[in-house]
């Protein structure tokens, strides 16, 4: 297969199939010029090549999930002065119309950015900027694509942070005057990256000593 402006691709099949599906993933673009060839070979020689143009075909959204925001879960918190960036690329043909909504309501015009593809274009993409002032900025928002050959959704929440969960593989090395605790960090952070650990010693008779660590630390050594 090639095209006008001397892309191709050339594959052999085995000679008891009678057909072979070209992809996006070998290189098709949609709504392009095509020539194919296809031609039989024996054990000796080949025969002459038998040819067709073809126009690849129209496309409904796709959600291109390597190009868009991946995490489908962003934490975020009231007063955060860092806004929450929500990305969402499509691939599709004829030309898209590209929305993002919140409650069924689309968001004001100056918090989204749209690039909508023209002309034998095949991606769009839309950005848009959250700033969580309140808590109704929270919630679920939904990336919505459509062209008259169909429609798609890609949604992504934007939740608050919780707490995260307990430290794992804790464990200690204790001798006559010092004990060290070293750590894991937990499974899951809330939401949000941690800011430190404290860690906490007593003993029976209500003895207690605690310190806070730097989260980028895994170990404290507590001495006599």
């Amino acid at each position: 297969i090639n095209d006008t402006s001397q892309w191709s691709y050339s594959v052999f099949v085995n000679a008891t199939k009678n057909r072979f599906t070209f992809t996006s993933k070998d290189g098709l673009k949609p709504r392009t010029l095509y020539t194919v060839y296809v031609q039989a070979f024996n054990k000796f020689k080949k025969g002459e090549k038998g040819q067709s143009s073809v126009i690849s075909a129209y496309c409904p959204p796709r959600i291109n999930v390597e190009e868009s925001t991946k995490q489908t879960e962003l934490y975020s918190y009231v007063g955060n002065p860092t806004a929450v960036i929500i990305k969402c690329v499509w691939w599709g043909y004829p030309n898209l119309t590209l929305s993002i909504r919140k409650n069924d309501i689309d968001l004001p015009s100056g918090d989204v950015e749209v690039q909508e593809p023209t002309g034998k274009d095949m991606f769009g993409n839309l950005t848009a900027t959250v700033i969580t002032d309140g808590d109704e900025d929270f919630g679920t928002y939904t990336c919505h694509a459509s062209n008259y050959i169909g429609s798609a959704n890609y949604s992504v929440d934007i939740n608050k942070p919780v707490p995260p969960t307990t430290p794992r593989n804790i464990t200690f090395n204790l001798t006559c005057d010092h004990l060290t605790v070293a750590w894991m960090p937990p499974e899951f952070d809330g939401g949000l990256p941690l800011a430190r650990y404290s860690v906490e010693i007593n003993d029976t008779s209500q003895w207690s000593y605690s310190v806070f660590v730097n989260a980028t630390k895994n170990r404290f050594t507590f001495t006599s």
